[in-house]
């Protein structure tokens, strides 16, 4: 199981980034210290870096600044990617699925939360947090954040919290990894053109420059001050990057569980559907067997590709 948790302080403001097919994510680093302690007495700071996606990245960056503590609740990953000199990084990082906002309100997330209340108080459907003695007070229980002057965080139930949160995350696992597997193995081919032409359109932007329609684009910076034209072309070059090396990430991982199975004798029976895009009458032929152990077969390999993607609630 990957379930991650952490507690710390934002050693700066988070970045808020909307990519090309208009997703929100939020990246900040959390100063996490350890357990125990150094031969001088202090404990030593693990600096981690930990992304949000969605509606959880628009609350992180409205809220979070720099200092803030938060507790964070996700999955561990390491993935890979060419810098722009063409050498090959790995990044690790923590992926939120949670979270809950820790220690009280600087007077500048006050200012923007009372704004943002009065706002639309009279709307009936208003997903703004309430406020209670000029502090944000939890509006969601059971999970998505959590916002307050907490002086003692209750650790114990955001442990719980996290423990729950891997029960289900094993339910739905079980239930859905031979599906999923399906659905990741039918994209490797497509996945592979579409880094092949993506690099080549980076390439050409790092060369020639960004597309006309793109130099009209006007954007902002946090603080509202217009970006200049390189700042564009240096933003859409780090988003096309960052799209490149989840979507290599993605083909390493799938190609990586292949090869657990790559020396069965039905082997070929996954290859040639998913990746081959061939048909069980041909598979049958090229084995040769029948469609029932085609079909049978490959069942039970994908089976097993499923546990080297999910893990062993693959299996229950």
């Amino acid at each position: 199981m990957n379930k991650v948790i952490l507690i710390g302080n934002l050693t700066k403001d988070p970045e808020r980034r909307v990519t090309r097919s208009g997703v929100t994510t939020c990246s900040f680093t959390l100063a996490v210290e350890r357990d125990h302690k150094d031969k001088d007495g202090n404990r030593p700071v693990d600096f981690i870096n930990v992304i949000a996606w969605r509606n959880t990245a628009d609350l992180c960056a409205r809220y979070l600044t720099k200092g803030r503590q938060a507790a964070v609740i996700g999955t561990w990953q390491n993935r890979s990617y060419e810098d722009k000199d063409g050498n090959k990084r790995t990044v690790a990082e923590c992926i939120a699925d949670d979270v809950q906002f820790l220690g009280g309100l600087g007077g500048k997330q006050r200012r923007r939360l009372m704004k943002t209340t009065t706002t639309h108080s009279r709307r009936s459907k208003d997903r703004s947090p309430p406020l209670r003695n000029g502090h944000p007070i939890n509006h969601r229980k059971g999970g998505g954040y959590t916002m307050g002057k907490t002086k003692n965080p209750d650790f114990d139930a955001i442990i719980q919290k996290a423990v729950n949160a891997g029960r289900m995350q094993g339910m739905s696992v079980a239930k859905d990894a031979y599906k999923a597997t399906e659905r990741r193995l039918y994209a490797i081919p497509v996945l592979k053109l579409k880094v092949k032409e993506d690099r080549e359109k980076l390439e050409e932007i790092k060369t020639y420059g960004a597309p006309q329609r793109s130099k009209s684009i006007v954007r902002f910076s946090r603080t509202g001050i217009r970006l200049t034209q390189e700042e564009i072309l240096e933003a859409l070059v780090m988003d096309m990057e960052a799209t490149i090396a989840a979507d290599t990430y993605e083909i390493e991982c799938v190609e990586k569980a292949l090869t657990a199975i790559e020396a069965d004798t039905y082997y070929e029976t996954v290859k040639g559907k998913y990746i081959d895009g061939r048909s069980d009458e041909q598979i049958a032929e090229t084995i040769p067997c029948d469609y029932t152990t085609v079909w049978r077969n490959r069942k039970r390999l994908v089976q097993k590709v499923a546990v080297m993607l999910y893990g062993a609630q693959a299996v229950l």
